[in-house]
């Protein structure tokens, strides 16, 4: 399995995370999922100059939402890179589940693919997605709904983006909340990603880890 998670690709540049993408090739085939049908089209223009200033140019758009296409997601695995956009990671979780994108994503992940994704993207292969429910919600509420909100359990910790962006009452609440879950908690910077090869993990630019209400620092490269 290599999976990179990443807090904000491709709008912060990352030499690492461009190697590991020209890996696959010199000019890899890139699945494209966003959330939403309208807004990724809305969307879509940009990530393909975003992508093309990287030397990227082969970008395919997948719909999960309004227009699903089961023989596209059928030869997923005829890409080389499979990348989740950013986004409501809750409304994500819905379509990934809705549009049959789950198992073939569970099924990418022994196949010589690079899966990828940003922020909401990100969050959809780690435990639960809840942490984005502390945004409006109590620690109390987000805890009390902890299972209705699992995602795709590939990774065994929940991933939190942004960290640089973070409110200092906000991390008290995510610091908090850490103590009631079984699993840890990893939060990395913009500009940052996590990457799993296999059993290997390599952590890429900024990264803590909340424990059981503590903050670890893992790795930090200012």
């Amino acid at each position: 399995m290599k999976l990179l998670l990443t807090s904000d690709f491709p709008l912060s540049r990352n030499e690492i995370i461009l190697e590991h993408i020209r890996s696959k090739g010199s000019n890899p085939r890139i699945a494209w999922i966003p959330p939403f049908s309208k807004e990724g089209h809305e969307r879509f223009p940009k990530a393909k100059e975003a992508f093309k200033s990287f030397g990227f140019i082969n970008l395919d758009f997948i719909d999960i939402d309004e227009d699903v296409d089961e023989r596209q997601l059928d030869y997923l695995n005829k890409y080389d890179v499979i990348y989740l956009t950013g986004g409501n990671p809750i409304s994500f979780k819905r379509n990934i589940f809705q549009s049959g994108l789950k198992s073939h994503l569970l099924n990418l992940t022994v196949e010589d693919i690079l899966i990828m994704g940003a922020s909401g993207g990100s969050m959809q292969f780690t435990q639960n997605v809840s942490l984005f429910r502390l945004v409006t919600e109590t620690v109390e509420q987000v805890i009390r709904d902890h299972p209705d909100y699992e995602a795709l359990n590939i990774v065994d910790y929940e991933f939190l983006p942004h960290l640089n962006n973070m409110e200092p009452s906000f991390i008290q609440k995510v610091t908090e909340y850490s103590k009631y879950i079984d699993h840890d908690i990893i939060s990395i910077a913009d500009g940052s990603a996590i990457f799993h090869n296999n059993n290997e993990i390599t952590y890429i630019g900024n990264a803590i880890r909340f424990h059981v209400g503590d903050m670890i620092k893992i790795n930090d490269m200012t």
